[in-house]
Parts: structure tokens; sequence; C-alpha cells
């Protein structure tokens, strides 16, 4: 086949969108979730309003995403306390401060030695302070801007998987989310994670989608799971993962090619999974010769991992961030140092002790990550609900979009092989969460793809209940 009808015939698919259920529906005709076969089943005026919608969805997702933020930025701005300030001993006010010294010239963050705390969100204020000055105002309002990344980007890669309506459910779920909102407004990265994931998940769907170009797909993957990665460093086994990842998933997608494309689509799967792999490690050596550099260790990223992993999987570990007793009994026996403590091997020691306390602690951590309690860390969701009506009244919780997710998950399972990067980022991104401990700011980028799902499964739900396919 020439690279013309190649060409041709990619085109032609990419203007077909594949309904949750696999059946293929034309982009340009949008179907109503409300539509039925038979004739006025639905007000059409319901039908026409929605194809109306659905089909301007990029702006309507536009639209709402950024009015809302707005709105609630200027509750927060007015209404809540600790807006223009950082409280000492929280992150917020160790992430600013490590800004400020940045502007002041400390570029390669010399005083912090070997990265202890990721290094994303510094650099980020102190690019905003250097070209704006140190404002609150604007931190506050930069983030809110782009927030609106994240809905864009699920509106999209939805309608590429589904069509326009999924789409439209999709993005406007990732627009109104309740946490995602709160936590892009606080002094964290969270805002800025959410946006670096869905741009990650945009990358993975359309390398899958056009495997003759899914090497410079794979190749930006890379540089944004490096970015993910220098903002928590539990992202590492993600960015791991997606290297055969991308390899597998090309494959799959080769066995719904036509024997002609069979063997070009098979090799570029090697041709994603070295771009991946090269812009992905380039990155982080970086990061490992700068902490061999100043730090004098070889550390990839951050040092606080065997740390962490020892707070959240302790025997006497609530699986949050709380300091164990036994933390506090290790830290003192070796001089009052936890620099000095070898983390690692104290807690495999305790794991081949205790190793049904170990395994009851992941089974609660799992539950605590799928549980729709918003676990404070920093700021509280809860306490904040009383500064922005925005959040108090919102009815897009956490356990609203799994469970519209789960459907969407049954709806869409017969195009898992268009899907199947879509589960490994889940899957690896609640199991590195699980392996630690559970925060809620800590799982936040679960809900991007759990949108994605639930925007399929509220349209097939109307679908259904407009046609009583109930059988």
């Amino acid at each position: 086949m020439s690279a013309r009808n190649r060409r041709s015939r990619s085109n032609r698919e990419h203007a077909v969108g594949h309904g949750p259920r696999g059946a293929a529906v034309a982009s340009s005709g949008t179907t109503s979730p409300l539509a039925s076969p038979r004739e006025g089943a639905a007000p059409g005026r319901c039908r026409s309003a929605w194809e109306w919608l659905a089909a301007h969805g990029l702006l309507v997702t536009l639209i709402v995403a950024l009015l809302v933020r707005l709105i609630h930025w200027w509750n927060v701005r007015h209404f809540d306390p600790l807006y223009n300030r950082t409280l000492p001993e929280t992150d917020m006010h160790t992430y600013w401060e490590w800004a400020k010294s940045l502007v002041a010239g400390d570029w390669l963050s010399r005083k912090q030695g070997v990265f202890y705390y990721g290094p994303l969100y510094p650099y980020f204020l102190a690019l905003l302070f250097r070209v704006f000055g140190e404002s609150y105002d604007v931190v506050h309002g930069i983030q809110a801007l782009i927030g609106v990344i994240a809905p864009v980007a699920i509106w999209d890669v939805a309608r590429r998987l589904w069509g326009r309506s999924e789409a439209l459910v999709a993005g406007l779920l990732a627009a109104l989310s309740g946490p995602i909102l709160f936590y892009e407004q606080l002094l964290l990265m969270e805002g800025l994670l959410v946006a670096i994931h869905a741009c990650l998940l945009w990358c993975l769907v359309r390398g899958t989608l056009e495997p003759e170009r899914a090497w410079r797909y794979a190749a930006l993957a890379g540089v944004l799971s490096a970015l993910a990665c220098f903002g928590r460093g539990n992202f590492l086994l993600v960015g791991a993962l997606l290297i055969p990842g991308w390899w597998v998933a090309i494959r799959l997608v080769a066995s719904l090619a036509s024997e002609g494309e069979h063997s070009a689509v098979m090799r570029s799967s090697w041709r994603a999974a070295l771009a991946f792999a090269a812009s992905f490690g380039s990155l982080l050596f970086l990061s490992l010769l700068r902490n061999r550099i100043i730090g004098g260790q070889w550390v990839l990223t951050t040092g606080n991992g065997p740390i962490l992993l020892y707070i959240g999987n302790a025997p006497d570990s609530f699986g949050i961030f709380h300091y164990p007793d036994s933390f506090h009994a290790l830290k003192e026996r070796y001089g009052g140092d936890q620099s000095l403590v070898p983390w690692s091997r104290e807690l495999l020691a305790a794991i081949l002790a205790e190793p049904l306390a170990f395994l009851r602690n992941l089974g609660r951590k799992a539950w605590m990550f799928f549980s729709g309690y918003d676990i404070a860390d920093n700021s509280s969701y809860y306490l904040n609900e009383r500064f922005s009506w925005v959040l108090r009244v919102n009815p897009i919780t956490w356990e609203l979009v799994l469970a519209l997710g789960a459907v969407g998950i049954w709806c869409t399972w017969r195009n898992w092989r268009r899907q199947f990067l879509v589960y490994l980022y889940a899957a690896s991104f609640a199991v590195s969460i699980i392996l630690v401990f559970v925060v809620g700011r800590y799982r936040l980028e679960f809900l991007l793809p759990m949108c994605l799902w639930a925007g399929a499964g509220l349209v097939e739900l109307a679908r259904d209940l407009a046609t009583r396919s109930w059988g």
C-alpha cells in the first residue's frame, strides 16, 4: 500500500469515532445520548441542544473549565485566610522559600544537597517569581489558567476514543471535579501535575491510534513522564512500565491493521518504545548527575523514597502520612539523624518479621485509595468547603467519578486494545501510591482516566435509559 493510500485511510479512520461498545459513528454526525431508534422517544429539542453542545464540545469545555476556576479563585481569594501566606513546617512553605532561594541565584539548589522534595514545583514558582515578582495573586491566577489544560486534553482523548458525546461529558467532569478544583488553588504541585498527567494521557492515546507517528508522541510522553517524576517519585514505577507498554500497545493495534500495514505498524512499536525510553531516561540522567555533583550521591530523583516507604509500610503504620512510633525509635537508635538510618533494610526486616501486618496494611491502603474520603495533607478539602461555594455545592465528587468510571470500563471493554496504555497508566499509578501511603492529593491524577471512562459510562447509561434496553 502506498504512503498516499495509507495517509488517506488514516484520515478516514480519524474522521470516525468509536462508540463505547465498539460501534463506529461518524464524528461529524454526533448522536445524542438521549436519541432513540423510535421516532419521538426523546424530545427533539433536547436532542438538538445536546447535538449542538457536543458539536461545540471543545468550546463548551473550555468556557466551563475557565469560568468555574475563575469563580473558585475569586472565592478563595476573598474568604480563605491562608490565601496569601504559607505556614511554617508545611510543604507549601518549603516550596515557596525554595523558589525564593532559586531566584536569589542558587539555580542548582546547592543548599538542598540531594533533592529531598520533588524540584518541579519550586522551579515552576521560581520562573513565575523571575517574570512577575513574588506575588500570591499571580501564582494562584496562573494555576487557575493551567487548570484548563486537563479538561481540554481529556475532552480530546475521549473524542478520539469514542465520540463527541462521550468527550463532552468527560471534559465537563474533569472541568467540574471538586477535588481537582480544590488542589489547583493550593500552593502545591497538584494543579501542575494534573495538567502534565492529562497531556501524558493525550500522548498515550494519540500514539496508540496513530502508530506510524507513535514515536513522536512517545518521545513527548517520555518528557512529560520525567517531569511527573520530578514532581513525585512514585511515577518512576509508571514510567518504567510504559517503556515495554508502548511496545505492547502498538503491537496490539497492529493486530487490527490490514495485512499490508501490519509489518509497518509492528516496526513502529520498537521506535515508540525506544523514543520513550530515550527522552524519559535522558531527563532522569540529568537529575541523577545533578544529585551526584551537588549532593555526592547517586540518587535518581529524590532521596526521600526509603523514608516514605517506611512511613507507609512499617508494622505500626496507619497507611497515611503519619510518623509511626517505630520511626522515632529507629531515628533515636541511630543518633537522632534520620539520614543515617538504613530505612530500606529496616523495612525489609520488619516485613519479614510480620508479613501479615504488611499485607493487612496494603489492603487498608487500597481501601483508602478508592474510598470517597479525602485524607488531608497540608490542607483539608472539607475545611476549605467553607471558603468556596464552588466546592460546597459541587456534586462531582471522587466517589461519583469512580462509580461512573467503573461503568465506563465495562461499557468500553471491547475496545481494550486501543485503551491498553490508559489501563496500564491507571493501574500502575494506583499501585505506585498504594505501595507508599495514601493521602488525598497524592491520588488526585487517578481521576483523569476515570473521567474518561465516566464520560463513556454516563453516555451509555443515558442511551440505555432512553431506549429502555436493560435486558
